[in-house]
């Protein structure tokens, strides 16, 4: 690692703790919970630098676990290929040439990595550092929704249990996209129960306040749909569950229009979600020109481990990492490819995660 990456490292996470307390003194006003938000994300980086440098110096720990390439291991193989497709995006960016097709993986998590290494350089430890802001950031999330559903005690309550959770460490370590989708489904939340006081108790507000509580909220549905689809899938199903039974309440109680401004939030939901399912982002961003065939030439190893492994190679890859405490399972029958495949694949789903008796996965 250079010094001026050393240099961006420190800047980048000096700034994201600057941004925790100053986010918490507004949200939660609660110095203790800003403490705790600091360690959570001190704690984070900490890990996620750790990791890099043991897999990057070849250390000898966890041997079996690292990557070849230096800084990736192999329990976050997709943090190598958002690295790959993002430092080349950054560079097309640079050139002002075309970007590189990402093969149908969905672009938009590449183009935020490249947008980090467009400004900061292409390093791997920049995108992390975000992740571990936006983990932290979902502590306080949480917080304000507990809140506005319970009392003080019980959101602060809610806010450690988020910031401190296990298994956001890992994931929030290694670029992937679960610490910006935990991010993004809290934030949906948020937004959604501001809309529902609003309605419930109906007050004038200032039409700039009214149009950013729009954007944000289409937008965070967008971005958390493009991420992954079955997220904005099922964030709609729910949310005309929930929204057409409170319309549905609100009518039998001659609430009419209150019904009708839930309806409408629904509507917005579902319309949105199925909006960003059909954008084409990259073909967006190509312009008129069309965008090129292939790729340049990438990290051939790392993308032909990720193209040739099948589920069952991974099944086995991930029972081996037992040992490190993840204990994460793959399911080697399951397919998800639409809201369907979704359904139907719940009661397995159960079954495996509740251990249900007498259920063998492997022969199910």
């Amino acid at each position: 690692m250079s010094p001026t990456v050393w240099l961006n490292f420190a800047l980048l996470t000096a700034l994201g703790g600057g941004l925790i307390w100053w986010l918490n003194r507004r949200v939660a006003g609660s110095r203790l919970l800003g403490r705790w938000l600091l360690v959570s994300y001190g704690l984070r980086v900490g890990l996620a630098l750790a990791l890099f440098l043991i897999s990057y110096w070849r250390l000898p720990m966890l041997r079996s676990l690292q990557l070849y390439s230096p800084g990736f291991w192999h329990f976050a193989l997709d943090g190598g290929v958002y690295h790959t497709y993002g430092s080349q995006i950054a560079e097309a960016w640079r050139a002002g040439s075309d970007i590189p097709t990402t093969e149908g993986l969905g672009i938009e998590y590449f183009v935020i990595v490249a947008a980090l290494y467009r400004f900061l350089g292409a390093h791997p430890i920049f995108p992390v550092v975000v992740n571990c802001l936006l983990a932290t950031l979902s502590g306080l999330l949480a917080f304000a929704i507990s809140r506005r559903l319970s009392n003080e005690r019980v959101a602060f309550a809610s806010a450690v249990q988020v910031g401190f959770w296990p298994s956001t460490f890992i994931r929030s370590s290694q670029i992937l996209k679960d610490s910006p989708c935990l991010f993004l489904v809290l934030a949906v939340l948020l937004l959604t129960l501001q809309a529902c006081a609003s309605i419930q108790a109906p007050r004038r507000l200032a039409a700039p306040r009214v149009w950013a509580w729009g954007l944000a909220f289409v937008g965070t549905i967008v971005l958390l749909t493009r991420l992954r689809f079955y997220l904005g899938s099922i964030l709609a199903v729910v949310a005309l569950a929930v929204l057409l039974t409170a319309t549905a309440v609100s009518a039998a109680r001659r609430r009419r229009s209150v019904g009708a401004r839930y309806l409408a939030l629904a509507a917005l939901i579902a319309v949105t979600a199925l909006f960003a399912r059909g954008l084409n982002v990259e073909r967006l961003m190509a312009g008129s020109s069309a965008v090129m065939e292939g790729v340049r030439q990438v990290d051939d190893q790392l993308l032909t481990t990720v193209r040739e492994a099948t589920p069952e190679s991974l099944d086995r890859q991930r029972r081996n990492f037992v040992v490190t405490g993840g204990r994460s399972l793959m399911d080697p029958k399951a397919m998800i490819a639409h809201l369907g495949s979704l359904l139907r694949y719940l009661p397995r789903a159960l079954a495996i995660g509740l251990r249900v008796e007498g259920f063998d996965i492997d022969e199910a």
